[in-house]
C-alpha cells in the first residue's frame, strides 16, 4: 500500500508541492529567475556582435 501523501505532497509551509521536496525558496527561485535572464542576454549577444559592435561604434 502506498502513501496517502504521496499523491497531495505538503511543503514546509502547508503548501501543495507538484514535485518530491519542498517548495523553492522565494529568495532563490528569484536567484534563478534572473539566472537565466542573464543567460538569455548574454545567448542573445552572442547571436549577433556584429549589431552590437556597429551600435558601439555608431555611439562613440
Amino acid at each position: 500500500m502506498r502513501d496517502p501523501s504521496e499523491f497531495n505532497p505538503v511543503g514546509k509551509r502547508g503548501k501543495p508541492v507538484f514535485c518530491k521536496g519542498d517548495p523553492i525558496d522565494p529568495k532563490k527561485r528569484l536567484a534563478i529567475q534572473k539566472k537565466r535572464e542573464r543567460e538569455e542576454r548574454i545567448a542573445k549577444m552572442n547571436e549577433n556582435p556584429e549589431k552590437i559592435l556597429k551600435k558601439l561604434e555608431d555611439q562613440a
